[in-house]
Order: C-alpha cells, then sequence, then structure tokens
C-alpha cells in the first residue's frame, strides 16, 4: 500500500447530478478541479436511477409553486431557498437540454410534464437517469476535471489538525477501494455532494451510499440539520423479491393503492391528495392495514393506458426488466408491495447545514445534493425536488467554492493527524478475534429497522435505542476486515452508526409528530410549539451538541393562517408488549 498526494483548487467528494454540476461551474472559475467518487461516475448512486424532476416554474406562476412548496413542507421550509430553487430551475434545465439531455417532450416539442408525488399546481418533467448521467459525466470530461473513481475519501482535513475543528477545512483524505492506498488530496476548498444515506439493507439500488459525507463533516465539527426526519420508508419492494424504486412517477400516472379486500384505503389518510400522499403516510398506512388484518397492499397499473405504460417502464427501465422477464406484467394483475424503512435520506430529509451559498459552518467546506440539508422540502413537498436541488445546490457550491479557492493558498495537513488517520483507517485489517462487519452490520439493522423506533415511536423505546446503539459503537472499537473490500464496508458502517446516534437523538428531542418522524406519545403536528429546526452539532469526542432554531418566518412570505396542533393524518398504537422491542 502507498500513499497517493493530490493537490487542486477544488476537491468535489461525490459523483451524482450535483457532483457533477459543481465539478462543472468549479472549472467555468479556476483551473484544477478534482472529483472523486466512492464508486462509477453515471454508473452507480441514486442519480442514475432518477426519472423526474421539477419543471421549469411557468411565467407568472412562482408565487403560487412557492405557497404550495411551503405548505407541503408543512413551514419548515427556507422560504430564500424556495425561490432560489423556483428562479434557477429553469436556467440549469435549459443548459442541460442544450448539451443533449433527453427529456420527455410532447407532440410540439416542449417539455411533457406531468403530477407526482403530493403536487396539486406544480409539475415534474421527465428523463432517464442512466441517459441524463452520461450526459453529465461527458460535460465533466470535456471541461477537463480530473476524474478519480473508487476511492472513498473517509475524513477532512483541518488546519489545527483537530476533530471537531476551530479552524477550515484544508482537503480530505480516503482510501483507494481496489488496492487499498492512501490517498490525500490538499485542496483551497472541498465540496461535499456524496448523495443519499441509506442502511446497506441489500435492497436498494443505493447499497453504496452511507451518508459518508455527512458523517465527515460531523466529525469535523460541521453542524447537521433534520436529521429526526431520516428514519425514512420506500415504495420499493415488489411481489417480495423485486426492487426498484420510481413510485412517485407511478402515483403521478394514476397507480393506485388497495388492500387484500380490494379497498382504495388512502383516502382515509389523506382525502385530498389520495393515492399521491407523501410517501411517509402511504407506508404508515401500509404497516397500519397489515396490523389490523387488511394487508397486504398491492399497487394497481391495470388502469395505466398503453401509452402511460410504455412511458413509465422507458422511465423505470432497470425497474421493470426483472418483473418482464419474470413473465409479470403489471398492467394485468396488481403487484404486491411492501414498505421498506430504514434510516436514509432518499429526499434530503436531514444532512449538513448549509447557506444560500451552500457553504457549511465550517470555513472551506460546502455541501449540495443530498448529503446537505435540502431546505426547499422542509418536511416532504412535492416529486422532484430532490434532483431539482442537485442541479442548483451543485452549480451554487461549485460557484463558490471555486471562489473560496481563489481566496486561499494550499495548506499543507498537520503531520499528526495524517498518522492518526491512517492508523484509523486501517485498524480494522489489523485486528483479528473482533467484530466482524457482518456481525456488527447486523446488528445496526436489528436496532434500527423495527417498526416500534422506526415506523411509531415513543421516548421509552427512543431511549433504549440510544442506549443499544452507543453499545454498538463501542464494539466498532473491535471492528474487524478481511480484506481492502471488507476494510471499505468497515469504515461505512463507522459512518452509519454515529449518525443513526443523531437521528435517534433529534426524533426523542422533537415532541410531535410530523411527516416521517410519528411520535405515539405526540399524535399532533404542533405549529404552535415546533416550527424550529433542530440543528446537532458534535461537541469532543463522544458529546452531541442539540440546539433549537426557529424557523424565521416573519422573513418569508408564506406564512400560517394561525399556529395550532393538528393531529397526525395516520395515528396507531403498537402498545406496551412493542416497548421491549
Amino acid at each position: 500500500m502507498q500513499t497517493r498526494t493530490i493537490d487542486t483548487d477544488v476537491l468535489v467528494i461525490g459523483g451524482g447530478l450535483a457532483g457533477c454540476w459543481a465539478a462543472i461551474r468549479a472549472r467555468e472559475l479556476t483551473d484544477r478541479v478534482t472529483l472523486i467518487d466512492k464508486a462509477m461516475v453515471a454508473r452507480s448512486g441514486a442519480s442514475t436511477f432518477t426519472n423526474s424532476m421539477l419543471a421549469p416554474t411557468p411565467e407568472g406562476a412562482l408565487e403560487q409553486w412557492r405557497t404550495e412548496i411551503v405548505e407541503a413542507g408543512e413551514y419548515l421550509n427556507d422560504q430564500q431557498w424556495v425561490d432560489i430553487l423556483l428562479t434557477e430551475q429553469p436556467l440549469r434545465i435549459r443548459q442541460m437540454a442544450g448539451w443533449g439531455v433527453p427529456f420527455e417532450r410532447d407532440t410540439q416539442g416542449n417539455f411533457r410534464t406531468t403530477p407526482g408525488r403530493g403536487h396539486k399546481n406544480t409539475r415534474m418533467i421527465m428523463c432517464n437517469g442512466h441517459r441524463l448521467m452520461d450526459v453529465m459525466k461527458q460535460q465533466v470530461l470535456d471541461r477537463g476535471v480530473q476524474l478519480l473513481p473508487r476511492i472513498m475519501m473517509l475524513d477532512l482535513l483541518t488546519s489545527d489538525g483537530l476533530h471537531p475543528t476551530a479552524g477550515r477545512i484544508i482537503g480530505a483524505a480516503g482510501l483507494h477501494g481496489r488496492d487499498g492506498d492512501l490517498v490525500v488530496c490538499r485542496a483551497k476548498a472541498v465540496v461535499i455532494t456524496s448523495g443519499v444515506m441509506d442502511s446497506k439493507l441489500r435492497l436498494l439500488y443505493i447499497n453504496n451510499l452511507t451518508g459518508d459525507g455527512p458523517a465527515m463533516a460531523y466529525r469535523a465539527g460541521a453542524e447537521l440539520l433534520g436529521m429526526e426526519f431520516c428514519m425514512v420508508s420506500k415504495i420499493t419492494r415488489y411481489e417480495g423479491k423485486y426492487y426498484g424504486g420510481g413510485s412517485s412517477l407511478l402515483q403521478g400516472f394514476g397507480a393506485r393503492f388497495i388492500n387484500r379486500l380490494g379497498e382504495e384505503f388512502i383516502g382515509k389518510y389523506d382525502p385530498e391528495l389520495k393515492n399521491r400522499a407523501r410517501v411517509s403516510y402511504l407506508c404508515q398506512a401500509f404497516a397500519k392495514e397489515h396490523y389490523e388484518g387488511r394487508g397486504p397492499v398491492y399497487l394497481d397499473m391495470t388502469s395505466f393506458s398503453d401509452e402511460d405504460a410504455a412511458t413509465v417502464k422507458k422511465m423505470l427501465s432497470s425497474q421493470f426488466r426483472p418483473l418482464a422477464k419474470a413473465g409479470i406484467d403489471p398492467q394485468k394483475h396488481p403487484l404486491v408491495i411492501d414498505p421498506v424503512v430504514s434510516i436514509g435520506t432518499p429526499s434530503g430529509q436531514g444532512g449538513i447545514r448549509v447557506d444560500t451559498d451552500c457553504r457549511s459552518t465550517i470555513p472551506g467546506l460546502l455541501a449540495g445534493g443530498a448529503a446537505a440539508r435540502n431546505m426547499v422540502h422542509g418536511t416532504y413537498t412535492v416529486g422532484g425536488i430532490n434532483l431539482a436541488f442537485c442541479n442548483v445546490s451543485g452549480y451554487r457550491a461549485g460557484e463558490n467554492a471555486a471562489k473560496t479557492a481563489r481566496e486561499s493558498a494550499l495548506e499543507t495537513p498537520r503531520a499528526d493527524q495524517l498518522k492518526a488517520l491512517e492508523q484509523n483507517f486501517f485498524a480494522p485489517l489489523h485486528r483479528s478475534g473482533g467484530v466482524s462487519t457482518g456481525e456488527a452490520l447486523d446488528q445496526f439493522h436489528k436496532i434500527s429497522i423495527p417498526a416500534p423506533v422506526s415506523l411509531f415511536k415513543n421516548e421509552a423505546r427512543l431511549k433504549k435505542a440510544l442506549l443499544k446503539l452507543q453499545a454498538l459503537a463501542l464494539d466498532l472499537n473491535r471492528l474487524c476486515a478481511r480484506d481492502i473490500h471488507d476494510l471499505v464496508r468497515a469504515k461505512e458502517i463507522e459512518n452509519l452508526v454515529p449518525l443513526a446516534r443523531l437521528v435517534f437523538t433529534a426524533a426523542l428531542a422533537r415532541t410531535e409528530s410530523r411527516d416521517t418522524h410519528y411520535r405515539e406519545d405526540y399524535p399532533f403536528r404542533d405549529d404552535v410549539n415546533w416550527l424550529k429546526w433542530i440543528i446537532l452539532q458534535r461537541a469532543g469526542d463522544d458529546d452531541i451538541r442539540l440546539r433549537l432554531e426557529p424557523v424565521p418566518l416573519e422573513q418569508y412570505p408564506v406564512q400560517p393562517a394561525q399556529r395550532r396542533r393538528i393531529p397526525y393524518p395516520v395515528q396507531y398504537t403498537l402498545g406496551e408488549k412493542h416497548n421491549e422491542y
């Protein structure tokens, strides 16, 4: 194993849509830009599996779209970010279309739009994620960005050598996932765009996205925000064994959800949006139907026209291909579906806190895409915001990173910090007879996934989960790895466990129910007391600093007509026996 040293003006960590935008924009403003990806740009990550993004805001509709987004986000949005996104998303789409991104168009050549999950007046445009990312990768290469694949960046380098730092970020270090070389990158500015956090359930297409960026930022002392909303549900499992995303697009095309009795039941929980309800309500309703004996739940596409069916199969080709190979035709038979629950951030529910310039709370560190907290969403607004935020925040992060780089000099990392990081990185390889990565990951899932702490929470069970996670964190000091591939897995687990502690810490603090965060002991959305953001920051080696920040609604154009307590739509209590989970 060797040490590779890289010098650059701007380092971008993560090669999804936000990362490509950051690299493209930074390279337009500075000479040396390096994009490092854990896998392969355009062949991995959540961006390759996308199918839609928020459509350009129609002329004169900004106020209407802003209001819809803020109301759907339950007033936890940063409304400055909402306006930025609605204003700049059309510019980014125009650029991508000019580069050849194949957005779906109607017979007149205009963007073909559709409603999706949560949409009333807002709309999405469609494109295949693999083709989108092929175009974006080519733009990165055409501009002379240094592209380095298969490197897992593990920690940020700081000017004072400390974690958490009182200085600034001066680079990052990690390891090559194939040969195990130590990679040290000095940079004038660092942009984290490492994508979503997922829990390595081996059920999804984003199995290698484990919150590495937010975990690095947290260790270095950056503020994280929105972590209580990171216990998420997804509609990704079909017929008990086929996995794929795209349910928002299917909802927009008119998919129905029915129970074992053939009842279209979602209207009981969301009378307005019904089958286009937000995914948190859907999955909690699915679980309730099961618990009350009306499961399983089915996704019904039998009413789709041939044209609509062809469109969704084109946009979701990787998801529908296995069904076709198995001889399953969703146009003829409803599909059994199950919610998959895990700690995750598929919509930017929680992550690195950034301002409107995409700067974190540590000088020299910026973030974009799902590694940052998506402040447009609030809780969850409408489908397509995720990709739109990748476009806009990626571009802004790249631009402001280049500005930072022009004002900064390369700094040499402290030798003692590099030595300590290297020892920490490779420690699992030198242990034997400790805890295997398989054992640790299995224990992590047993703690974090069960319904009593994921779908239906209460104070007693959240406190038990935190105690179990603290014990697991101690066990990670004995984590061992067989080889370089297993070492990467060990590092992923070392990121997931502390992030899970942040999730449960914030969930315990938020004494209300809102979006993905349902508390049996506080079954109301409380706009009287909880129009607040929960901000977490590392304090010392193992302490978590938590503070509350009121949403500055008095500065924003969209405000609630009145502050009140609203019953949560899907109410269910598991009972005392589940307190022993």
